[in-house]
């Protein structure tokens, strides 16, 4: 389930999913503009930092070089993934369900809409744009996964308003 913060029109709901297996967290954003002007949304200023056991703002990560890099990945691990199976369903929050062992094969319903893993990953960010009134956008921000994270800040601004939302612990 996401946290629903809403100031001055602006309804913020944000959840975190953590991929541990391939070292990377995705912030999934949906922001619905019910002020009566546009707001400006740009994801590059979206901030995610460990906050316990050590203070660590995590890096932005590019979601075509993730998406190269767990192709390869799994590429190069097919037969572990084809012996050790899966296929457990976790639910993510924001509407998104995926499985536990992802490997290429993986698909993800996400806003109504069926992908693979790395086409999710590819097509689902958020993009960068003023977001009119009574608009809404969605997508995802890919930040370093911090596995020793105990607690977590993540930092949204969206038009002249900072959202702050604590997090605790990683988030499955």
């Amino acid at each position: 389930m996401g946290r629903v913060i809403t100031a001055r029109g602006v309804k913020l709901i944000v959840s975190l999913a953590d991929f541990p297996q391939y070292d990377f967290t995705r912030v999934n954003i949906d922001v619905v503009n019910g002020s009566d002007k546009p707001v400006a949304i740009d994801p590059a200023q979206v901030k995610l930092a460990a906050v316990t056991p050590h203070e660590k703002v995590l890096k932005h990560l590019d979601p075509n070089k993730l998406a190269q890099a767990i192709e390869l990945n799994d590429y190069f691990n097919n037969q572990a993934d084809v012996l050790h199976g899966g296929g457990a369903q976790t639910n993510a929050g924001m509407g998104v369900n995926r499985e536990v062992s992802q490997g290429l094969g993986a698909t993800i319903t996400y806003e109504g809409k069926e992908y693979k893993f790395t086409e999710f990953l590819r097509k689902t960010e958020l993009r960068k744009g003023d977001l009119e009134a009574s608009k809404r956008a969605v997508g995802g921000i890919y930040f370093d996964l911090d596995k020793s994270r105990q607690e977590a800040l993540l930092i949204v601004p969206i038009g002249e308003i900072t959202f702050e939302i604590p997090f605790e612990g990683l988030i499955k």
